[in-house]
């Protein structure tokens, strides 16, 4: 309706002009003139400024699943650009999952929270949309409701997830492909130690109780192995 306005006062303003008896020809000229200039002031001011709109923000949230296809390990992954303060997280839904996704550069903002539920992605969408039917239906023909303006990704990882780099997860796999006999050798060591150590002070421990605390053993030394890994890649 805005560009009919436009046009519409327009040509009145200009067959003012020509036409008008001079008598009414001052009070037409305002009038259109007005329409005019008001019309394009309301162009401007919805194109630049949002009038007639209002932000609405959507939110849904969806499973989250290691970056990295290789199983044993929970990876969230980032990518720095520029000089490093801007970054894109790497990220899949599912584990059928081929093809990571990537968040956005444009007025994405990432965020990364460790939590005890399961892990997810919860992602809030603002968009400028038409405060009412009137607005509509004078700026409709710019066809810019629903116009995207900003964009949260929050990531929910538990406290067994590492949160690398690129580079710091190709570094990280590197370091673990060099020192796997090492680590599993020093696995062995560790639990064999600790178990020992509990069987002392419990000799009639079940069979079962002895595989639960060799699973535990096992898991404590490859936290502590990586946390290791990791504060070398990290210097």
């Amino acid at each position: 309706m805005i560009i009919a306005i436009l046009i519409v006062s327009l040509l009145a303003f200009t067959l003012s002009i020509i036409f008008a008896k001079k008598i009414w020809r001052p009070i037409f000229i305002f009038i259109f003139g007005c329409c005019f200039i008001f019309s394009v002031v309301a162009i401007i001011g919805n194109d630049h400024y949002h009038w007639g709109m209002e932000k609405k923000t959507k939110e849904s949230s969806q499973p989250l699943v290691s970056s990295s296809a290789e199983k044993g390990m929970n990876l969230l992954l980032y990518k720095q650009l520029g000089t490093g303060s801007e970054k894109v997280y790497i990220y899949r839904t599912k584990e059928t999952q081929k093809k990571v996704s990537v968040t956005g550069t444009d007025t994405v903002t990432n965020k990364v929270k460790t939590v005890m539920t399961t892990p997810k992605l919860k992602i809030k969408t603002t968009r400028w949309v038409y405060k009412n039917d009137f607005y509509s239906l004078l700026f409709g023909i710019s066809k810019n409701n629903q116009k995207y303006d900003s964009r949260v990704y929050t990531f929910e990882v538990g406290k067994d997830w590492l949160i690398l780099s690129t580079d710091q997860a190709t570094a990280f796999g590197k370091a673990v492909k060099a020192q796997e006999a090492s680590i599993k050798e020093g696995a062995t060591e560790y639990v064999k130690s600790k178990l020992t150590s509990e069987l002392t002070k419990n000799p009639t421990m079940s069979q079962v109780e002895q595989q639960q605390l060799t699973a535990k053993y096992a898991a404590e030394y490859q936290q502590q192995a990586i946390a290791k890994i990791l504060s070398e890649i990290k210097k």
